[in-house]
């Protein structure tokens, strides 16, 4: 089928503008559209492969249910061993304008959140947040090799206190309330339509969790790249927006929710793409972790 997908790119003028390690590679074709190839390749994990998948049957869920959510799906195909999504093609949302855009990302994010899931998706594990000792281990030594980058700048206590009660806290405020969401969602998966209408790509990530993942993460994005939103303005904007949706919700639960996924992704995630880093950029996320481990360690 490769065959297929390079006679079709040589009917327009295209770019390449990224090609996947892990299997998927993407280009702009014409003025108006994206093609996104992923191919089962051999010694590929089965979970990656899965998630090109999933990604492809959310953009049919999408259009099945007539949700303009996403990019309209032009061309799909959907085999054992390859993926093809010819989608249309939309303007990126400025990052520095999300401040500005924050009430319509928001109502789009409610409208996402508000939605039945897919069948496809399953159910999420009991206790998915909860990490093994080895985890742990893991996540506190990469965390020692961040930090011993920036010599006396930070206390290695802090994060031991992390590691110490990370489960506990974990245990203790893991939300009941679960629904769809994006679990990517920042302003580079945002794009703006010849209406100047939101719609989300990247789906890879879609699965059943709390609310809270994609506001946690999405603030957190913007952090990290030095565009900072008042949380307690995107509580109450996403709280409301919730509550037009039909959405039963209050504002603590949500703040403490965020707090936790914050937490989450901080500890196990964020130490894989800062080494290296420049210390404003360390410290912003360290301090921020330090702090959410704190304020739930205060109120279990």
């Amino acid at each position: 089928m490769m065959d297929d997908v390079l006679v079709f790119l040589q009917r327009y003028s295209r770019r390449k503008i990224k090609e996947g390690k892990s299997g998927a590679d993407v280009w702009t074709v014409g003025d108006d559209m994206i093609l996104k190839y992923a191919h089962r390749k051999t010694g590929m994990h089965a979970e990656v492969w899965r998630t090109y998948q999933n990604e492809a049957r959310m953009y049919l869920w999408f259009r099945d249910h007539e949700i303009s959510l996403v990019p309209d799906v032009l061309y799909e195909k959907i085999t054992s061993e390859e993926v093809i999504l010819l989608l249309r093609r939309y303007r990126a949302l400025d990052r520095g304008k999300a401040s500005l855009m924050l009430p319509d990302i928001l109502r789009v994010l409610a409208e996402l959140h508000s939605l039945p899931i897919p069948d496809f998706l399953g159910k999420p594990a009991q206790n998915r947040l909860i990490l093994s000792q080895a985890q742990i281990d893991a996540c506190l030594d990469g965390w020692r090799r961040v930090l011993s980058e920036h010599k006396g700048r930070f206390c290695i206590t802090d994060i031991e206190f992390v590691a110490d009660c990370f489960n506990m806290l974990q245990k203790r405020f893991t939300p009941t309330e679960l629904g769809l969401v994006h679990g990517d969602f920042h302003c580079g998966n945002l794009l703006l339509d010849e209406n100047n209408m939101l719609r989300v790509c990247d789906w890879q990530n879609a699965h059943v969790d709390t609310p809270a993942v994609d506001l946690a993460f999405f603030l957190s994005r913007l952090s990290a790249d030095g565009v900072f939103l008042d949380t307690e303005r995107l509580i109450a904007g996403y709280c409301a927006a919730a509550r037009e949706m039909g959405m039963s919700i209050d504002a603590e639960s949500v703040r403490c929710d965020i707090t936790l996924s914050s937490l989450h992704t901080a500890f196990v995630f964020w130490y894989q793409y800062l080494q290296g880093s420049p210390t404003e950029r360390v410290e912003s996320i360290f301090e921020k972790m330090i702090h959410d481990a704190h304020w739930l360690w205060e109120r279990r």
